[in-house]
């Protein structure tokens, strides 16, 4: 499991102008395509990037060996595996890992359907909460967890805080779903969960949205930023003052506002998978603290189908990386294209890595092993 740039860069300067009220901006764009191997993975779930000594890594959940497998950005650096207390996750369909948060060898932090542990980098439990009324035969009004594996938990080590996402149990996707507060933070001192309350914005309470209700997040020192799929807007909350302030950031590859889909269409999945087709969609963002910019995806939307005649699915969407500055001034936009899987994305002191949606199985000495590969786009601020 080796961290390979391939023996090709390829190098795609774009320049950029962008007026801001002080300066004349110029961002130069080069992208270059980079691979991790991988051994013994049967499929990607969790995953997280984190910076031990100096040197990059991936943390990637291994549900075949039932471990946290850290594998370097760098050939010299030998992978390392955490094996996960078989209490911790049991082999059920039920009680799965949903999210971790590799803090430091002797804090690690594991969110289950029905737990929240802390185990050490040999394995050992910490500590263990369970959350979540696994004793009820329905899920609470409100549950704790990753929704959808897009919002990861986070230790803030300050506040001896974990910030997770809340959602509603019972709703499914009744419009009652948005009723709920979307932030929750756990207090280990005080050994409560916190309603952070921070609410779906106005627009998914008052129309159907569809299936555009992802919900993905940011950090940086007190600020948490969200992203919500149908809104333009960024919501910033601030942890220390417990305000919320909200700041437009619309792409200027988005050419209409998200449409309602008509409400008889809750049941039918071919019809909210149209419609993320033919609607913009806002994605994940990212703070690179190198630059002091914020990176925000963004999926234009397509037609269903072409002038052709063929048809569009959802890997057909174009994907853009909008630069933004540290208050959320879009100072320039690239289209990168179609093809990338956009959660799967970090920043290094070497730029922001995206994976491609070309996951593949192959056969290596006669070990099988799987290739991920990803761009590194680095930007240049003049």
């Amino acid at each position: 499991m080796r961290f390979t740039q391939f023996f090709l860069t390829v190098s795609v300067c774009l320049l950029f102008v962008c007026q801001t009220a002080s300066k004349r901006i110029r961002i130069n764009y080069s992208e270059y395509p980079d691979s991790v191997m991988l051994k013994g993975f049967d499929e990607l779930s969790q995953f997280q990037h984190c910076c031990l000594n100096g040197h990059d890594y991936l943390i990637l959940y291994n549900k075949k060996n039932r471990c946290l497998q850290l594998v370097g950005l760098d050939t010299s650096h030998l992978p390392k595996s955490i094996l996960l207390p078989e209490i911790i996750v049991p082999n059920n369909q039920l009680n799965v890992l949903k999210s971790f948060y590799y803090y430091k060898p002797d804090s690690i932090f594991l969110l289950n359907s029905f737990s929240l542990s802390i185990i050490d980098s040999e394995g050992t439990l910490k500590f263990k909460k369970i959350i979540n009324a696994p004793e009820m035969n329905e899920w609470p009004a409100v549950v704790y967890g990753n929704f959808l594996d897009v919002f990861p938990i986070y230790f803030d080590a300050r506040r001896n805080q974990l910030i997770l996402r809340q959602h509603c149990g019972p709703c499914g996707n009744a419009q009652i779903f948005f009723d709920t507060n979307v932030l929750a933070i756990y207090d280990f001192k005080k050994d409560a969960f916190i309603d952070a309350e921070v609410p779906f914005p106005d627009k998914y309470k008052k129309s159907y949205l569809g299936d555009a209700i992802l919900v993905l997040r940011e950090i940086n020192n007190d600020s948490i930023i969200l992203n919500f799929q149908a809104d333009p807007d960024v919501t910033i909350f601030n942890r220390e003052k417990m305000l919320l302030s909200y700041v437009t950031a619309r792409s200027g590859f988005q050419k209409s506002d998200l449409k309602p889909l008509d409400t008889g269409y809750r049941q039918d999945i071919n019809r909210r998978s149209e419609h993320l087709i033919r609607n913009p969609l806002y994605l994940k963002i990212l703070y690179d603290k190198y630059l002091k910019v914020y990176y925000r995806l963004f999926l234009e939307e397509i037609p269903l189908k072409n002038e052709d005649g063929s048809y569009n699915d959802f890997f057909d969407k174009s994907l853009v990386l909008m630069v933004l500055d540290e208050n959320f001034n879009v100072l320039s936009e690239k289209r990168l294209g179609n093809g990338y899987l956009w959660n799967y994305s970090f920043v290094t002191s070497k730029g922001l890595y995206i994976m491609k949606n070309n996951f593949e199985t192959l056969l290596i000495k006669k070990i099988h092993a799987s290739k991920i590969s990803f761009d590194r786009i680095v930007i240049s601020i003049n």
